[in-house]
């Protein structure tokens, strides 16, 4: 009952932002302004408190290459069942891109909620292997699938955004044993827990009950979600993990499709539309997937 109490406030924090959104009071921009705020500034301030005093052993070290396995694990099914679906080149990329990229994002809130900020630093080293490959292998996909000629050196981008630059600059900090004076070590403490309301807020404003080709929607989010649950499991027994590492792997094993998946289409001129649906189906799923693996796992 108390994890049920420490999540509530989160899935209530998403409604209000639904509600802000759908009653005029804020518009789609300010969901997006909340989005930057959090990127450039609120998750930043999160990784650096968090990371400079996680302690850094095996049980960290091997979290970024199970990131990169469950991305790479969820596509290789999602492949050929894409194939058999026989869809067009864009739709394709879409599903796959929204079959494999998880929402380690969405997942931060409820594990902090839970876990405790201090923990944070532990969720930012999986979500560096998810990264990692979503911005290389990931964005390589979207632009062989895609319409758009343009390319841009997006890998470049993510190694030098401001959650990478947080985590490095944590990593300094926890390595060499160095530490900030009380007040700046507060203040980011402070400002970085103010990224769990903002992100939830914001992705309430994102949104949208609308779903287009629901078959396609519902088969992408059930292996993103349903078969993400089923391999985090079957790694978690044969790795033996235990305790927070095991609660991590099955939370963001089993997260939505992460926004990256509608950022890539856009960019690439994917599928949209299809895009649009993953992702809200899949974060209205998770508002009850994983709380419940909370509860139950």
């Amino acid at each position: 009952m108390a994890t049920f109490y420490n999540v509530l406030p989160m899935i209530l924090i998403f409604l209000v932002g639904v509600i802000i959104r759908r009653t005029g009071i804020l518009a789609l921009r300010d969901g997006e302004a909340l989005l930057k705020v959090v990127f450039n500034i609120t998750a930043p301030a999160l990784f650096i408190a968090s990371v400079s005093q996680l302690k850094i052993g095996p049980d960290v070290l091997m979290l970024p290459p199970l990131g990169i396995t469950m991305f790479f694990g969820i596509y290789l099914l999602a492949l050929p069942i894409g194939k058999l679906l026989r869809l067009p080149r864009p739709t394709l990329g879409t599903f796959l891109l929204g079959s494999s990229i998880m929402n380690v994002t969405f997942v931060l809130p409820f594990f902090v909620a839970v876990y405790g900020i201090q923990e944070a630093g532990r969720i930012s080293f999986l979500d560096l292997g998810n990264a990692l490959v979503v911005f290389t292998f990931g964005y390589a996909l979207a632009c062989r699938m895609g319409e758009n000629q343009k390319r841009g050196n997006m890998a470049a981008r993510i190694l030098t955004s401001p959650p990478i630059i947080g985590i490095i600059i944590g990593l300094v900090l926890n390595l060499f044993s160095l530490h900030p004076p009380a007040p700046i070590m507060n203040t980011l403490t402070m400002v970085g827990t103010a990224t769990l309301p903002m992100v939830m807020l914001a992705l309430g404003m994102y949104f949208s009950p609308k779903v287009r080709n629901l078959p396609v929607t519902f088969i992408a989010v059930s292996l993103r979600m349903l078969l993400g649950f089923g391999l985090g499991l079957l790694l978690a027994n044969l790795l033996g993990l235990t305790g927070i590492n095991r609660m991590l792997l099955l939370l963001t094993a089993s997260a939505p499709a992460g926004t990256n998946t509608l950022t890539f289409s856009v960019l690439e001129k994917l599928d949209t539309e299809l895009a649009s649906s993953i992702v809200s189906m899949s974060i209205l799923s998770g508002l009850v997937v994983i709380p419940l693996i909370l509860l139950v796992a």
